[in-house]
């Protein structure tokens, strides 16, 4: 007895136009795993085990099975090799700093101990720099923590360093007309829509169906590449999809869409990454909860370029901390990503 299903699902293409004979070919394999668990408790339920009896149910079993240990396996395996890339990571930073420690004669001498770098102050906070709560007020301590750092900089670097934290940003809100015409905030490519969830769309546990919430968010991440390109995108992959909360029947539910980001290095095929967060909104008691996310990746096929003349995406620029800290925890999922397709 087991909690789990595995259910395999081939899409035959017929080639005569009649019924299915052995000559069809096979267009679309899919392998899913279903979880069982019981309605009352919300725990894991026991299902029947099946038992093969034609030749090809067992294959079909053992192929099942092999896959089954192949997946625990690389699941403990990348566990291992996430511990030895962070192990190794460490080794390659420390490693130019244990010769500056060991043997400073030898160290390169275009590199600096980090602690080498520090500068420190102090001071007496004053009753004048409190705010209206009667604390110290954090506009003080943040102009006291840029001028620590500006001349940190200034006795690292030797001459005047130059301020350029989100420059480009700055740049975009307070002078929008001179700003790069090849970039655009992240905020201008958001798009957003709502509905109230219907019974037709429950599952058999009374929850709104995953599949149906995955339709309406590819939706609209299909309609904010669209958008944002200017031409008709091509969709390439789901990256990754998160289920925190269930959505329930008669909830209102927002989709909220942007492009994170673009990657334009390969002309023929640039890449779009969207997200798409769904809320569970509660006016009645002024809530909003986060239930899903959605992560898609879309393209243009050079034949959809052709049609504009000039075409360019633009990059993608985050104007707040919360949008650059999604960015780059996309930027690190998608490289992990690839790195473990390798």
């Amino acid at each position: 007895m087991k909690d789990e299903n595995r259910v395999n699902n081939s899409n035959l293409q017929n080639k005569d136009g009649e019924g299915p004979d052995d000559s069809d070919s096979v267009a679309l394999t899919a392998n899913f795993i279903f979880v069982a668990r019981d309605y009352k408790t919300n725990k894991a339920a026991q299902v029947n085990r099946l038992t093969p009896e034609t030749e090809q149910e067992k294959i079909l079993y053992d192929g099942a099975e092999t896959r089954d240990k192949v997946r625990k396996m690389k699941r403990g395996e990348d566990k291992k090799q996430s511990d030895k890339s962070e192990v190794n990571r460490l080794e390659a930073l420390l490693s130019e700093g244990r010769i500056f420690c060991d043997m400073p004669a030898l160290a390169d001498r275009d590199s600096i101990l980090l602690r080498d770098t520090r500068l420190e102050n102090a001071l007496i906070c004053h009753p004048q720099q409190r705010n209206l709560h009667g604390r110290i007020f954090g506009g003080f301590l943040m102009h006291r923590a840029f001028e620590l750092a500006f001349s940190t900089a200034y006795a690292f670097a030797g001459i005047v360093p130059s301020f350029l934290l989100k420059q480009e940003i700055k740049i975009f809100c307070d002078m929008p007309a001179l700003a790069d015409r090849d970039s655009i905030l992240l905020r201008d490519t958001r798009l957003e829509n709502a509905l109230i969830c219907h019974p037709q769309q429950r599952n058999l546990h009374g929850r709104i169906f995953g599949g149906f919430l995955m339709h309406r968010a590819f939706e609209l991440a299909f309609s904010t590449a669209y958008a944002f390109a200017g031409i008709v995108p091509s969709f390439l992959e789901v990256d990754h999809v998160d289920f925190y909360k269930p959505v329930d029947v008669g909830d209102f539910l927002r989709f909220k869409s942007c492009v994170l980001y673009t990657e334009i290095d390969n002309p023929d095929q640039p890449l779009i990454y969207v997200e798409v967060v769904a809320h569970v909104t509660r006016p009645e008691m002024r809530s909003s909860v986060v239930s899903n996310t959605f992560y898609f990746t879309f393209t243009v096929r050079p034949g959809a370029k052709a049609t504009k003349n000039r075409f360019r995406l633009r990059n993608v620029v985050p104007a707040t901390e919360e949008e650059a800290r999604r960015v780059l925890e996309r930027m690190d999922a998608e490289a992990l990503q690839r790195s473990q397709s390798i």
